[in-house]
């Protein structure tokens, strides 16, 4: 039962972040508008705008993916008095490939691409556990 409720919890744990990353995403085309005439929320469509997209367009999602698998790293350790690095990578692997398929599927710049996926998952999933490592001594 104990393991169940731990399994709960880290699922929910990507889910917060996987909420925070949508979030921040929906954020970014309130402040930095998509280019004019593409609805985002359809893929075809989206596909279309990226050909149109300057670089101020990919600030919001690198922020968000990076800050998605930050907070569910944070939460799980915070929560988890025992949390180990290799739970917290699992995190970061679950953001990174949903990231990775996304690099697959859009065509998006190769530079924003690379940068994604190098230093938002990972090194993001890590900051969270050592953050929360030093305040709390969670292992």
């Amino acid at each position: 039962m104990q393991r169940a409720i731990g399994v709960l919890i880290y699922m929910g744990c990507i889910g917060i972040g996987s909420f925070t990353n949508a979030a921040l995403i929906s954020l970014g085309y309130t402040l930095i508008p998509p280019p004019e005439g593409f609805n985002m929320a359809h893929p075809v469509e989206f596909q279309n705008a990226i050909a149109h997209m300057h670089a101020k367009h990919f600030i919001f999602p690198f922020l968000a993916h990076g800050f998605g698998t930050f907070c569910s790293a944070w939460l799980w350790c915070s929560i988890k008095r025992k949390a180990t690095w290799k739970a917290t990578l699992g995190i970061a692997a679950v953001f990174f490939s949903g990231g990775l398929y996304m690099a697959f599927i859009l065509d998006a710049p190769i530079i924003f691409e690379a940068l994604d996926l190098c230093y938002t998952y990972f090194p993001m999933g890590l900051l969270g556990y050592s953050l929360r490592l030093k305040t709390t001594q969670c292992v």
